[in-house]
């Protein structure tokens, strides 16, 4: 990502609230951008750098887009001179190979950098989640972990679409548990739920008395019962991991945490 100089008097920039020095260090620390300006009094202000920033990117997305259509002209081509091209071919077939070779490197490249910027991002992070945690969290859920889920779920609840609420499946577990354990142990393998599981009713529900304004109606949604156990499991996974990552100095949006914080 550069912005050449208008002339060659060398970088220069007058920023406004101390941007140039901030800049600067990006540029020293991160190796991220260099930022070239021209000399008139240009006021950078920081939104109109992340607009730029944000016009590289899509001028980026645009090359690898155009990478795929190239890709593909290119093998077409091949295919032609194969079955006998003429001279012009090979021609054409030349100069798409070196365009098709420039879009790869940037390709590549983009690749680099945005690996080398992930894992500065994670190194200035002093606190993460080993390998222990991480088992936590994805590991298939066995029997004992989706019935003490299920038995923690709020009761006299509206069902989604199969109509079955949590009481149901309570006094079934001794004949249902074994399917919904494998049911749930599948898509945690596979890692996609099925279409029917993923939909939602939504439905209205009046606020107040004033039923006839349309702002005193709220919606909800009503979900299958196998999509709010999977969510409950990893919302009780992650309940135990994150006391290790918020900072001590936090102290709101905490439901684990007490008010003697505050």
């Amino acid at each position: 990502m550069v912005l050449l100089p208008q002339d060659s008097s060398g970088p220069s920039a007058l920023l406004k609230g101390g941007m140039l020095d901030f800049w600067n260090e990006v540029d020293q620390t991160w190796d991220m951008v260099d930022l070239y300006l021209p000399t008139d009094s240009m006021e950078l202000t920081w939104g109109r750098v992340l607009e730029l920033f944000k016009e590289f990117r899509e001028q980026d997305r645009q090359k690898l887009s155009e990478l795929k259509i190239l890709q593909q002209e290119l093998g077409e081509l091949w295919e032609k001179i194969v079955e006998g091209g003429s001279e012009e071919d090979w021609e054409e077939y030349h100069c798409l190979q070196r365009r098709v070779q420039d879009g790869e490197l940037l390709e590549a490249s983009i690749a680099r950098e945005d690996r080398q910027e992930r894992n500065k991002v994670i190194g200035l992070i002093d606190k993460q989640t080993d390998e222990e945690d991480n088992k936590k969290v994805a590991d298939i859920p066995e029997m004992k972990e989706v019935l003490d889920t299920l038995r923690r779920m709020a009761r006299k609840k509206s069902p989604g679409e199969e109509n079955n609420p949590v009481e149901v499946l309570v006094e079934s577990w001794d004949w249902m548990g074994d399917k919904c354990l494998l049911l749930l142990q599948t898509i945690w393998t596979q890692r996609r739920l099925a279409q029917g599981d993923k939909g939602a009713i939504i439905k209205l529900l009046p606020k107040n008395e004033e039923k006839f304004l349309l702002k005193n109606w709220r919606p909800i949604s009503l979900l299958r019962i196998v999509y709010k156990l999977m969510g409950k499991i990893q919302a009780h996974r992650l309940n135990e991991i994150i006391p290790k990552l918020v900072d001590e100095e936090q102290t709101g949006f905490i439901t684990y945490d007490s008010g003697a914080t505050i």
